[in-house]
């Protein structure tokens, strides 16, 4: 599947990280209260179930109004408004920002990187247990080995019917030696070969993340809030 419009793109991605209803309303308690995502494309509006109609469409107003940037590094203009009107139902706890990275049309191809099966997951017995129950609903995961065991692994932390969410762990005492970087860029051509778009996330804060998705040469493609 191929998507060039980042809106659309963020749509497909949001859609996948969160549980929404018929309406588009995300229907978990653990989902913000507001998100708004950036792209050059122009800027993606959810919220969740519980937040009234009142303040949404004060929020409507207030997001109609957010500049499409170029650089999404920029931020929202509006970032107090947006908690000053979502503090009329409750205070907002929490605001989070992150990055979403897309893969582009050619990936370069990494040597020693394995996909995980049946028949070779006990090899994350001892670095990475979770996998050992949770194989089936992570593919397609891949990694790496050393020492027997798995020191890296991409998989997928998200799936929906158009796209799936990486999700990387890297055993430490194994970090900066390129294994993340491996590992992200061959799950990206696995998931391609399903049919599917392969998108790659990660918090403001998490440079080394942020680091991996330049060293794979993933594009990035919006910038997001989370208003909880």
């Amino acid at each position: 599947m191929d998507i060039r419009d980042d809106y659309q793109l963020l749509e497909i991605e949001v859609e996948a990280t969160n549980p929404v209803n018929a309406g588009g309303c995300f229907t978990s308690e653990e989902s913000p209260r507001l998100f708004v995502g950036q792209t050059r494309d122009g800027n993606v509006r959810r919220y969740r179930q519980d937040v009234p109609e009142r303040i949404k469409e004060e929020l409507d107003d207030t997001i109609d109004g957010e500049p499409v940037v170029q650089d999404l590094r920029v931020g929202l203009a509006y970032l107090e408004e947006y908690q000053r009107i979502l503090g009329k139902q409750e205070p907002v706890q929490q605001v989070s920002r992150g990055f979403g990275y897309k893969y582009p049309d050619r990936l370069q191809r990494h040597q020693g990187v394995v996909r995980v099966t049946q028949d070779n997951v006990h090899l994350s017995a001892e670095t990475f247990p979770w996998l050992l129950e949770e194989l089936q609903q992570s593919q397609p995961c891949v990694a790496t080995i050393l020492d027997d065991r798995f020191v890296a692994l991409c998989h997928s932390a998200y799936i929906s019917t158009k796209a799936h969410i990486a999700g990387i762990d890297t055993l430490e005492g194994y970090r900066r030696r390129g294994h993340a970087v491996a590992v992200a860029a061959e799950w990206g051509q696995a998931v391609r070969e399903l049919g599917k778009i392969p998108i790659y996330s990660t918090g403001i804060d998490n440079v080394a993340s942020q680091g991996v998705a330049a060293k794979v040469g993933l594009l990035h493609y919006n910038s997001d809030r989370h208003f909880m």
